[in-house]
């Protein structure tokens, strides 16, 4: 490596840890599961969902949060069976900051692949801003809600797509963060 090189790498380094010396971690997510019973054609069909979707973050400052999302969904309606990955990482604006309230956007891009026993994975992808509220509880505590999307979705394999604001119960997700 020259020394051209070196001290490249070097004022990166010492950059990043300057920009990160006043981070704060945060770790949190969200959980669920539901089941219910529809009935189609006379037929009822029972539909069990269970997902699990940790998060960790990074607050830079009082304004801005860098973070990610990585997940698992598991469906079973009837006899058939989805499992579902996902990964969404998202730069975080806190546009409202009061001792109790931060008012939130989440831009990013997220990537998700489903499989079901004998079909092909079913790969999607979005990017949009999905805003939120965080709820401080303590110093380390704070409930987060999210609502909405506002964005770009593709579905790869049938090449559906979506351009817009969704308000749905499925772009609604509470959760928490703790803070170190």
């Amino acid at each position: 490596m020259t020394k051209e090189m070196k001290k490249i790498v070097l004022s990166v380094i010492v950059a990043l840890i300057a920009i990160t010396a006043n981070a704060q971690v945060y770790v949190g997510g969200t959980f669920g599961v539901g089941s219910d019973k529809v009935e189609t054609e006379g037929t009822e069909v029972k539909n069990t969902t269970f997902k699990i979707l940790p998060e960790v973050g990074y607050e830079l400052n009082e304004d801005w949060s860098v973070g990610t999302v990585v997940g698992y969904e598991y469906n079973k309606s009837g006899d058939v069976k989805t499992n579902t990955f996902t990964i969404a990482p998202y730069a975080r604006y806190f546009f409202l900051n009061s001792d109790v309230v931060r008012l939130f956007a989440d831009g990013g891009f997220g990537f998700s692949t489903s499989k079901t026993k004998g079909n092909d994975a079913l790969n999607s992808w979005n990017i949009g801003i999905k805003p939120g509220i965080a709820i401080k509880l303590s110093d380390h505590f704070c409930l987060v809600a999210k609502y909405g999307f506002l964005g770009y979705r593709r579905n790869i394999n049938t090449l559906g797509d979506s351009f817009g604001l969704e308000l749905t119960s499925e772009d609604l997700s509470i959760g928490f963060h703790y803070a170190f």
